[in-house]
């Protein structure tokens, strides 16, 4: 008790003295603006603020060490009301407390409040609220947000969020003011060029490594873990961690503490367990998680460790999860998950449906086209043979003859020999319709009409070839 009254005595000391001299500034910069002074101003107003903290953790310790020591009073007098106190000091002292929770547990105020994970997080009281059983508590803002769930909604803010809460952004957390304390800056002990830490670079915190720090215009450059970039923020930008420093205080009653020191006590155990599986080197023990980690490297048991696994429970902060590995069995290609069912339901793969042909009219086309081919090479050969046995040549031959003197020689022409375009051209028509072209027999009356004009056009041609010999043969050579 005795050191703690030291250094209660001491603490009211600095504090009168810091609260001296931030009046004496506050007079200086009323008369002139100084920045310098603006500076050891803000830095006086976060040590005042420390050292009420401090006093009010000292006094309600001594609070509950006095309450503790009454012992018979203290349980006769239990009787009465629960909020009444057992002795004028201790009313004294409880008043004080009283006042100091009431000036920080406000709008406004920062402070440390622990989450539902578990974790201290650093804070701002945005309202106080009262149940409906009479328990008070208190609208919290995250002061470092990770996540864009973290983040408060500004629109909630303004109280035009029309989201609720199916919002993506935050409405803010529900604590429990028992579950409060007055913020509380851990100092930034050893924090140099390559330190790890967490830097804002806007609106949400995250990972970073300090690259270079200018103490003198309050800067700090550090470059962020998750490879985006590299800014220059601010030194209040930057920070050890994301969640808050509790130390040895504490703002909860006794039972409150003594159950927390139990959970502290098994997730302490839990935290042991995880920090080994959670080593870089691998597990000697590979049957610790499951057998088939003799073939992973212990890849999978340290991810499983970071979610929190612990050998015997299940996955999860709080065990909640599977506690056996899921069996996987390897097949082969083409025996997968329902090749059985497709085997054996009466041969599916059988009778799977081919991949469907076209109709054919393009090789029906190409058939007929071919048999008429086949057809008209036939009956011109047939012609030729015609004209062979009864020796002549027919009407083109004879014209062929005729010019045979003007043919140049060697041009394979033969004297009496239809030419190929002729020939081509004497040979029969063909129908071009379906049945004429599948039965291959030579045109109707359109066919024989073209044969009989071209007959007339040669008879023309060779009368009058022989005008011309005639009118030749009367002129004297």
């Amino acid at each position: 008790m005795a050191d703690s009254d030291v250094l209660e005595s001491e603490l009211q000391e600095e504090l009168d003295t810091h609260e001296a001299t931030l009046k004496d500034i506050d007079e200086a910069l009323a008369e002139e603006s100084n920045e310098e002074l603006e500076m050891l101003r803000e830095e006086l107003l976060t040590a005042v603020e420390g050292a009420k903290a401090a006093l009010l953790e000292i006094k309600q310790a001594r609070l509950l060490s006095m309450l503790d020591g009454i012992g018979a009073a203290t349980a006769a007098a239990s009787s009465v009301d629960k909020g009444q106190p057992a002795t004028e000091a201790a009313a004294e002292e409880q008043e004080e407390v009283f006042e100091l929770r009431k000036r920080w547990q406000a709008p406004g105020v920062d402070c440390r409040f622990r989450h539902t994970d578990g974790r201290w997080y650093h804070g701002t009281i945005m309202e106080l609220q009262t149940e409906a059983g009479g328990s008070e508590s208190a609208v919290v803002a995250y002061a470092r947000p990770s996540q864009r769930s973290m983040q408060m909604c500004r629109f909630q803010m303004l109280g035009r969020c029309r989201f609720g809460d199916a919002c993506r952004s935050s409405h803010g957390e529900k604590v429990s003011l028992d579950a409060l304390l007055p913020a509380k800056e851990a100092a930034a002990v050893g924090l140099e060029e390559g330190s790890r830490v967490v830097a804002c670079d806007g609106m949400l915190w995250r990972p970073a490594e300090i690259e270079r720090m200018d103490l003198q215009a309050g800067t700090v450059a550090v470059a962020f873990l998750d490879g985006s970039d590299r800014a220059e923020v601010p030194s209040k930008d930057v920070a050890e961690s994301l969640y808050a420093d509790v130390g040895d205080s504490s703002d909860v009653d006794e039972g409150s503490r003594a159950s927390s020191d139990s959970e502290e006590d098994e997730e302490d155990e839990e935290n042991a367990a995880v920090a080994t599986l959670q080593q870089g080197a691998p597990e000697d023990d590979v049957a610790k998680f499951a057998d088939w980690e003799q073939h992973t490297n212990q890849v999978a048991s340290r991810i499983m460790a970071k979610f929190g696994f612990v050998q015997g429970g299940g996955l999860g902060k709080r065990g909640q999860g599977v506690k056996a590995p899921l069996l996987v069995q390897l097949r082969n290609q083409g025996k997968g998950l329902g090749a059985d069912a497709r085997d054996e339901g009466g041969g599916l793969r059988e009778r799977a449906q081919r991949k469907k042909k076209r109709g054919g009219e393009r090789s029906r086309r190409k058939k007929f086209a071919a048999q008429s081919k086949a057809q008209r090479e036939q009956a011109h050969v047939e012609a030729e043979k015609v004209a062979h046995a009864n020796g002549t040549a027919g009407m083109f031959g004879l014209l062929n003859s005729m010019e045979a003197p003007a043919s140049k020689p060697g041009t394979g022409e033969q004297q009496g020999q239809p030419h190929a375009k002729h020939r081509r051209v004497a040979a029969p028509p063909q129908d071009k319709s379906k049945g004429g072209a599948k039965a291959g027999i030579p045109g109707g009356r359109t066919s024989m009409m073209e044969g009989m004009n071209k007959v007339m056009e040669l008879q023309a041609a060779l009368k009058r070839l022989g005008e011309m010999m005639t009118r030749h043969s009367s002129c004297p050579p």
